[in-house]
């Protein structure tokens, strides 16, 4: 009877890999991502935001990338979060090169409120534009189309969220391995889910929402001590 149970138990654990693997994450695997329409009526403006906090040379290489988007109507947003480098020189050296970066500073936080959030709140608040494309200071777009693919979805077809994948720079050694798989193996849960209508989570690293939503709902609302968590309303 006891070897019975094993057996019995071991099956079921199986079979819900199974249906993980071909269900679940088969949603995403087999999935054909949409062609980002190229008409100039649906290719609103976007704001790129950025929160940055001691990142002088991640920004370096940042803001002159996001600039060769091939994308006609967007603006840059960076956050200055407390910085105590040389980002606010920085940011006042881009702004007279790239006539879209915009800046704000932020000398303080609030004690009730986790930083990123208080950051994240301005920055969207005096963004110029609806559609909110967040990355990292520390993150680099793969390609000139991010902002175009990256938005479509938010633009062309109505949706709430955008959400994308936001991967490791590879490098030797297990350490890095094995956080190449652990962001893999997050992302596959979160897209396939997104995926099956049924979402709980997203990236900051790579993410689109609306302005307007973000207002409507109050995203951080009753969350502001929380320290993850770019939104709550996925």
């Amino acid at each position: 009877m006891g070897l019975f149970l094993l057996w019995f138990f071991f099956g079921v654990g199986i079979f819900i890999q199974v249906i993980y693997l071909l269900i679940i994450f088969g949603r995403t695997a087999f999935s054909k991502p949409q062609k980002a329409n190229s008409d100039p009526q649906k290719e609103e403006g976007v704001t790129v935001l950025v929160s940055a906090h001691n990142e002088f040379k991640n920004l370096k290489t940042l803001i002159p990338k996001l600039f060769e988007q091939d994308y006609p109507t967007f603006d840059v947003m960076i956050v200055n979060d407390r910085s105590t480098d040389r980002t606010k020189r920085l940011l006042e050296e881009m702004m007279s090169i790239y006539p879209r970066l915009r800046s704000v500073t932020i000398k303080y936080t609030p004690a009730h409120v986790t930083a990123k959030k208080f950051a994240m709140t301005l920055g969207i608040k005096v963004s110029k534009n609806d559609v909110i494309l967040l990355t990292d200071a520390d993150c680099i777009p793969n390609s000139d189309q991010w902002i175009r693919k990256m938005t479509a979805p938010v633009r062309q077809e109505g949706k709430t969220f955008a959400l994308g994948f936001s991967g490791y720079e590879k490098a030797k050694g297990f350490l890095n391995n094995w956080i190449q798989y652990e962001t893999l193996l997050t992302a596959l849960y979160y897209l396939s889910f997104g995926l099956w209508k049924a979402p709980f989570m997203g990236v900051g690293r790579n993410l689109c929402y609306r302005r307007s939503f973000f207002m409507e709902v109050k995203a951080f609302k009753g969350f502001w001590h929380v320290e993850g968590g770019m939104m709550i309303y996925l």
